[in-house]
């Protein structure tokens, strides 16, 4: 399969995945928030969205990236997205009052260093320590923007395919990073 149409796949999965989450999970219209109580609705539709990215990104590596991935790249992403949903509600605003950030990019790194964390120890195996913290730069910068797309757009419904562009394409250029790496030496 050639570089242009795994490009594509990836681009597919991610804006499907972050669509399809942000229905069903924690963002103000999805489908948890509006069935449960607010903390409990909060953690449960952050795991399913995160799960929905997760599950996405899964089987586009898996049928066109690398088979080799492990179904447990949902879960990482799932928990992943979560901690850094609620850690950059909880911590992204104080970080603003010391360091001057827009709180979008506060809360994107949250969500983005967490995220790439939990991905990389799903390939942990694979990758030397410097190619681990190039992935959750790249993760990093990609939520940063990401985010600074929802805060702009108000977290609307309509945005989301908008914010799906810089998180896909910028873990696109960490992955092809990161798979031309191959094994770490031992």
């Amino acid at each position: 399969m050639n570089a242009r149409t795994l490009f594509v796949r990836w681009m597919l999965a991610n804006a499907l995945g972050i669509v399809v989450g942000s229905l069903l999970g924690a963002s103000n219209d999805g489908l948890v928030v509006s069935m449960l109580p607010r903390r409990p609705a909060l953690i449960l539709g952050d795991l399913v969205f995160g799960a929905a990215i997760g599950a996405a990104q899964w089987a586009a590596l898996r049928a066109s990236h690398s088979r080799s991935v492990p179904l447990q790249w949902i879960l990482a992403t799932s928990v992943g997205f979560t901690v850094g949903a609620r850690s950059g509600a909880r911590f992204a605003p104080g970080l603003v009052a010391v360091v001057p950030l827009p709180l979008s990019t506060a809360f994107g790194l949250c969500m983005g260093a967490s995220v790439g964390l939990a991905t990389a120890w799903v390939l942990r195996d694979r990758l030397t320590p410097a190619h681990a913290s190039a992935w959750v730069g790249v993760n990093a910068l990609a939520w940063i923007l990401g985010e600074g797309i929802a805060f702009s757009a108000g977290f609307s419904q309509s945005a989301v395919v908008f914010l799906a562009l810089p998180i896909a394409s910028l873990t696109w250029v960490g992955l092809e990073f990161v798979h031309r790496a191959g094994r770490p030496q031992r």
